[in-house]
């Protein structure tokens, strides 16, 4: 799962890049806000086996954003 986390910040950090040197952020924002959820929900599931509370930390923080990028789409 840690490979997972890995991959989807390099992801997030190479669309925020890309959106920060072509000024197009509003085009970009939805899909890194998915690889935000996405890289959340791993983290979640990989520290709720060794620590509940910092997990449920990771689930509430991916719903949460998840309702933006929802909100971000419209």
């Amino acid at each position: 799962m840690k490979i997972l986390v890995i991959i989807f910040a390099t992801i997030v950090l190479a669309f925020s890049a890309y959106g920060l040197l072509t000024g197009n952020t509003a085009g970009i924002l939805p899909f890194m806000l998915l690889g935000l959820v996405i890289m959340f929900v791993a983290a979640g599931i990989s520290e709720f086996g060794k620590r509940k509370v910092d997990g449920l930390i990771n689930f509430v923080l991916a719903a949460s954003i998840l309702i933006a990028a929802i909100y971000a789409f419209q």
